[in-house]
């Protein structure tokens, strides 16, 4: 039994697959031991990018995302407010993961996943981790004024505060995204890591904090181990 406190992936993923997100994890390098990984975790060097990379193919981890077919990878990825987001096909053969902060998601990082992903993408499953949510999510008029030129549909997701305010759900935005991307089971923890201040880091409320570790990889199975 685990002794780093998380959450499980509420999604109907096959049994090889398991997806999770830590909550006020005090040292995610034990992460490997805690749930008896098949490898070390796949840490990218985050940049609010729309870079994915497929870690088989390459050494750098310069990215925002993931995605592996390998069994012995870990894809792993650090968030404190924005969307953490795995993927993974119905066939439980290939996964991914996606580090989706407003500048991210503005920018591709879900289409330039699933454009890298070998699955088809109506064979995809996706969860949406902890995040912060729309009531403490609060933006200048720059950020909706943005998406609605790359999405026209994300005027839907932005509410007028008070002057030069909004408070934007970046949950809507990324949902409509994959569906846009032909991906229609989406899932969502539904947790805000902003109000839940004894469960998760936010950096909106605490510029010095720790970070959500979201993991996911191939559970062996017992074919595998025999």
């Amino acid at each position: 039994m685990s002794l780093t406190k998380h959450l499980d992936a509420n999604w109907p993923a096959p049994q090889n697959i398991r997806a999770l997100s830590t909550t006020m994890a005090q040292d995610i390098k034990q992460l490997q031991t805690e749930f008896d990984l098949p490898g070390t975790p796949e840490w990218l060097n985050q940049t609010h990018s729309n870079l994915c990379i497929e870690v088989d193919k390459t050494t750098s981890r310069d990215a925002d995302a993931s995605v592996t077919q390998s069994k012995s990878r870990v894809l792993a990825i650090r968030t404190a407010d924005c969307l953490p987001i795995v993927l993974c096909n119905q066939e439980g053969s290939e996964i991914a993961a996606l580090h989706a902060g407003w500048r991210g998601l503005l920018n591709g990082v879900v289409e330039n996943t699933v454009s890298t992903m070998q699955s088809p993408a109506n064979t995809l499953i996706a969860w949406v981790g902890p995040h912060i949510c729309q009531s403490c999510f609060e933006v200048g008029a720059e950020v909706p004024e943005a998406f609605i030129k790359n999405y026209p549909f994300a005027k839907a997701a932005f509410t007028y505060k008070n002057e030069h305010k909004y408070l934007g759900n970046l949950q809507a935005i990324a949902t409509q995204i994959l569906k846009n991307q032909g991906i229609n089971a989406i899932f969502h923890a539904n947790k805000c890591t902003f109000e839940e201040k004894e469960t998760f880091f936010s950096y909106r409320r605490e510029k010095q904090t720790g970070r959500i570790a979201t993991l996911i990889w191939f559970n062996p199975t017992e074919r595998d181990t025999l």
